[in-house]
């Protein structure tokens, strides 16, 4: 507890100096052990007051450093105060106390001493001995354990007298070569400095190798010696000599400017000369390699991880170049370059991580733009560029495979593993079609033609290897319909070839009409020769005409049948025509007679013109009948011999009448010598004698002779 409570006390006695000069504004404070900044422990203020006991039981026994710092509201920090404490070696702790003290002048003879009960020690330094001009004295306490407080220093004048012109009224300080701080304190001969001395801003003359690597802060801290000077002024403006001491192994942090650096792009850089350190970030993947190629072969150049690691680099050639090469185990590589000697000595860095490219397989048709290649990597945000794929296959190129690789002006990545690829030119589609067409039933077959779609390279049906034959199964005699007209046979090394049929329409042909003519004739005419007629398309052969009618066929209409007979039309129409007999005229005409008076009536007669076929009045249904008014007894004089009645099935009969002479009585013995035979007929027309040459033997009566009565008397 009393560890604890010694180090408050310590603190305490250290706040008071800082907070003497502290504004009111100050709110918070940050305290931590050993450089862990990131273990800080926050602490607030009262009235800008820090008052607090700090526990160190967990620290192990050594010499340790206490950083504080105090700050604003609004975030505003001071400056960082770090003393050295000793945390010592002990069993237990009980309660402690001072009990003795140590100082020294100017670094030598130090003296020792015992404290009173109450922690008081009164000491009389003689300083007689001393030089003229500034010394310092440094002190420190003890307590029961033999652990010693920080160490208080002083400056004080000797050799001056003690009027108000030599009085201490200012001193002056600085590191090395820094500008001198000055300050103001009021007159006197001994001048306690209670202003805190803090190193800031120190850089060594040259980067230490030694140096460390704050990668979170991105500083770096530097131990080296520091040369602290000290000088003071009396009121006359006289000054003493000046003090100087060396500070050893004083750690002082510098702020690097840090370059962040693009994957895959050269970067010509400046190699840092003197005390200058340059810092070059690298924003890549785990795996990625840093590439480094030194220009400036004296310079130093050291590779870091993101969490402040060192990374040690291997050597490679690239190309001609020797480069330090580091695979990145984090996403962040630092680059820290210092200690180049020359002016104008330049580096060129440069992110490099080994791409691998792998094209994927494409195809195409043939006689077509090559397609845009695709590819994979597993890394796209390291090209630099896009990946063009290459073929040595053009529009004409053949089918087969082709070899698709990387276009290396494409991208300028440095390490690129390419995997290649196939494009396969395939055939190209060709379709070979029958052309449609259209006839008319008995028209000849046109001559057949295709059409070709998809030809490449202006090329024709010349490229074909196999010419396509077409056919079609119907023929002009072919019944109206549609018929197809098929492709084949064709053959090419870089088509694909598709045949589609074509139609073939087997219209109606134009019609034809055709007529058989008809004809009137009389019942026994002779037949006449059968005609027709056509309308309508052009007739083509000869119609077969037919009436079928038997020899001496009766009146009647019989039709003309009439076919196709040589006829090569295919829409041919036939109309029957008609044959008419109509029946013969025959006129029958009443014989002209004389009768005496003295005479019987003789038979009225009639004879028949316009028999056709031979025949005769046997073909009558109904025969003539004659009459007349006159008798031969009736006045002499003509009367007319009228007939009619008679019927027949093919005549047409027309009747002419007769004339009856009644003259004057004449008798007739005997017929002359010269009179030719004739015919002897009863009045009631009954044939008695054929032929007869004389009247012997006949009866006595009327007959009639060569048409005339005659009348036979026997005596």
């Amino acid at each position: 507890m009393n560890r604890t409570k010694k180090i408050g006390l310590s603190l305490l006695a250290l706040l008071c100096c800082i907070f003497s000069t502290a504004q009111t504004a100050v709110t918070k404070g940050e305290y931590w052990f050993d450089q862990q900044f990131d273990s800080r422990q926050t602490v607030t203020l009262t009235a800008g007051v820090w008052n607090q006991q700090i526990d160190v039981s967990s620290l192990e026994a050594g010499i340790h450093t206490l950083s504080i710092r105090v700050g604003t509201d609004d975030n505003r920090w001071g400056s960082v105060f770090t003393k050295y404490f000793i945390v010592p070696q002990v069993e237990s702790v009980g309660e402690n106390a001072v009990t003795a003290y140590r100082y020294w002048i100017d670094g030598e003879n130090v003296k020792e001493g015992s404290m009173d009960a109450g922690g008081i020690a009164n000491i009389e330094i003689d300083v007689e001995s001393l030089s003229k001009g500034l010394h310092r004295i440094d002190y420190q306490v003890k307590d029961k354990f033999g652990q010693y407080s920080p160490l208080y220093s002083s400056f004080f004048m000797t050799g001056l007298n003690a009027s108000e012109t030599n009085q201490i009224v200012a001193y002056e300080y600085w590191f090395n070569d820094q500008p001198h701080k000055r300050l103001e304190v009021d007159a006197a001969n001994v001048v306690t400095i209670e202003e805190e001395i803090i190193i800031e801003g120190v850089e060594p003359e040259t980067v230490l190798a030694n140096y460390e690597f704050d990668a979170e802060n991105k500083q770096v801290i530097f131990t080296h010696d520091v040369q602290f000077s000290f000088l003071a002024f009396n009121n006359a403006g006289v000054s003493t000599e000046a003090v100087t001491e060396i500070i050893k192994d004083h750690k002082s942090a510098m702020d690097i400017p840090f370059t962040k650096l693009s994957l895959e792009k050269e970067n010509e850089v400046e190699a840092p000369v003197g005390n200058q350190i340059q810092g070059y970030e690298f924003n890549c993947q785990v795996e990625d390699k840093v590439y480094w190629f030194v220009k400036a072969e004296s310079q130093h150049i050291d590779f870091y991880d993101a969490a402040g690691n060192l990374l040690t680099p291997e050597k490679e050639m690239v190309g001609d170049e020797q480069a330090l090469v580091v695979t990145a185990p984090t996403s962040t590589v630092y680059v820290l370059t210092y200690g180049a000697e020359g002016e104008n000595a330049k580096d060129v860095i440069k992110v490099v991580q080994p791409i691998e490219i792998a094209f994927e397989n494409s195809e195409r048709a043939y006689g077509e733009e090559n397609p845009t290649f695709t590819y994979v990597t597993e890394r796209p945000d390291l090209l630099v560029g896009i990946p063009v794929g290459v073929t040595e296959a053009t529009t004409t190129s053949g089918i087969g495979d082709y070899t698709i690789t990387l276009d290396p002006t494409s991208i300028s990545n440095s390490m690129v593993t390419v995997t290649d690829a196939t494009l396969t030119v395939n055939k190209a589609p060709l379709t070979i079609k029958a052309k449609d067409y259209t006839i008319k039933q008995g028209e000849d077959l046109p001559a057949f033609e295709m059409e070709y779609e998809g030809f490449k390279n202006e090329e024709t049906a010349e490229v074909l290897t196999t010419q396509a034959t077409i056919a079609t199964t119907a023929t002009s005699a072919s019944e109206i319909g549609t018929y197809d007209i098929t492709v084949s046979g064709a053959e090419a090394q870089n088509y694909e070839l598709t045949f589609v049929k074509g139609t073939l329409t087997i219209a109606a042909a134009d019609p034809v009409t055709i007529t058989a003519k008809s004809y009137e004739i009389e019942y026994g005419d002779e037949l006449p020769t059968f005609e027709f007629t056509s309308e309508g398309a052009t007739l083509d052969g000869t119609p077969a005409i037919t009436c079928d009618i038997p020899a001496g066929a009766p009146a009647g209409t019989y039709p003309i049948v009439i076919g196709k007979g040589g006829v090569t039309n295919y829409n041919d129409n036939y109309v029957n025509g008609t044959l008419t007999i109509t029946k013969a005229k025959l006129t029958i005409t009443a014989d002209d007679i004389e009768v005496h008076q003295d005479e019987e009536m003789p038979v009225l007669t009639w004879k028949a013109e316009g028999w056709k076929n031979d025949e005769d009045e046997s073909v009558l249904t109904v025969q003539p009948v004659c009459t007349t008014e006159g008798t031969p007894d009736s006045p002499l004089g003509d009367y007319t011999i009228t007939i009619s009645g008679a019927e027949a099935a093919n005549y047409d009969i027309t009747y002419v009448d007769g004339k009856l002479t009644v003259s004057v009585p004449v008798g007739i013995a005997s017929f002359r010598a010269n009179v030719a035979p004739a015919d002897i007929y009863t009045l009631q027309g009954i044939k008695v004698r054929s032929k007869a040459e004389s009247l012997d033997g006949l009866a006595e009566g009327y007959y009639i002779v060569n048409r005339r009565k005659v009348f036979i008397r026997r005596r």
